[in-house]
């Protein structure tokens, strides 16, 4: 045997001492790594606990909407109960699809109806393919009916009101190429009587409608930047609209009526690419003519999502307006529309407001507010003077 001597040896352990080094930094720097990139994402995920809807009923507010508070941070539609001090007394989650939400809803006796949209696979909802869905629930949360709708591969139903004994909903679908606002009429047990879509762009859309005298009338987009109202008969034949130039990305959100007048709200835009928008309400008669128009102008972005006609026959009107963050913004017009007030609201970093419904001669406000990562409901109870009572 070759002795090699004590001096190979002491070398052969110091390259063994810095390869065992090497290796402990290299699995301590990849240690780090992975750890920063768990607190990472953890700190990117948003949470979601939105309100898109709100109706009033014997001293209970039911309310729509979604949540993403569940481990894969996912939405899902949600179902609430309150009573009249805020207390939530029920709570029901979609779960039969990947991914859900409800926009709206309709309390038919004892039964909920509600629409909105779902993704039925992870897959899908990464390519952001949705289904507009009704569903009907009874009192005991038994599935009445349910049913989906898709035209192109983005779907979703927007409001719904009833008509007669059945429903009607509204909404919209498109892809990257094509789309189409929809107007349907379902039976009371889920059955399609007639269906209609208006516009032929990935911008069309209606966002609301209602019922009156022998018409129903639906708002929205009709093409990118312009706002629609569109006049049907209850066998679903379009009977006239008009367009209105020009609107932010939304169009017109909401409608209601007075005294054979029409009130729609929504954002104007003084040109299709102008920044800044502004908060718009348009009186029209039931020729679909405009009678009147206001708008909030400033330097800021505002615009109207919802609107009521309270007890003394004012319009109650809600919406957001961003200066350095988004504010709610809640305004008080006569029905010839001079503007008797309005007033924002910053509680939180950004509020949103979305919809708003009369009770005891207060209105309450709902949507959400944020903090940092985090979207939560937020119910906000004015006066008749637009004074804040509660916010919770």
């Amino acid at each position: 045997m070759i002795y090699l001597g004590d001096e190979f040896v002491n070398k052969n352990k110091l390259a063994t001492f810095r390869f065992l080094m090497t290796t402990v930094i290299l699995f301590l720097i990849l240690l780090a790594l992975i750890i920063y990139l768990i607190i990472s994402n953890s700190d990117s995920k948003v949470l979601i606990n939105s309100v898109k809807s709100i109706d009033y009923k014997d001293n209970t507010f039911y309310v729509v909407g979604n949540t993403n508070d569940n481990d894969n941070y996912v939405e899902k539609a949600k179902f609430s109960i309150y009573d009249n001090k805020f207390n939530k007394t029920k709570e029901k989650l979609y779960n039969k699809s990947y991914a859900s939400s409800y926009n709206d809803f309709y309390l038919d006796k004892n039964t909920y109806v509600f629409v909105g949209n779902i993704s039925e696979s992870k897959n899908s909802h990464k390519k952001n393919i949705n289904k507009s869905v009704i569903i009907k629930y009874d009192d005991e949360d038994n599935i009445i009916f349910e049913k989906t709708y898709s035209l192109y591969d983005n779907n979703s139903f927007t409001n719904i009101s009833k008509l007669d004994e059945d429903y009607l909903v509204v909404g919209y679908s498109n892809d990257d190429k094509k789309g189409s606002s929809i107007i349907i009429r379902y039976d009371s047990k889920g059955k399609v009587i007639w269906k209609s879509n208006f516009g032929d762009n990935i911008y069309s859309r209606f966002n609301s409608a209602i019922v009156l005298d022998n018409y129903i009338y639906a708002v929205g987009l009709s093409n990118k930047n312009i706002g629609v109202i569109c006049k049907y008969d209850f066998d679903g034949n379009l009977v006239s609209y008009k367009e209105y130039k020009f609107t932010d990305d939304l169009g017109f959100s909401d409608i209601v009526s007075y005294k054979n007048n029409l009130y729609v709200v929504g954002g104007f835009k003084l040109t299709d690419t102008t920044t800044i928008n502004s908060a718009l309400i348009i009186k029209y008669d039931l020729s679909l003519n405009i009678v009147n128009e206001e708008k909030i102008e400033n330097n800021y972005d505002n615009r109207y999502n919802s609107i009521i006609v309270d007890n003394n026959n004012y319009l109650i009107v809600i919406g957001n307006s961003k200066e350095d963050d988004y504010n709610g913004l809640i305004s008080k017009y006569d029905t010839n529309l001079n503007c008797i007030a309005t007033v924002s609201y910053g509680d939180e970093k950004n509020d949103y407001f979305n919809d708003i419904v009369l009770y005891d001669n207060n209105y309450l406000v709902v949507g959400y507010s944020s903090d940092k990562h985090k979207y939560q409901t937020k119910f906000i109870t004015y006066s008749d003077a637009l004074k804040v009572l509660e916010a919770k």
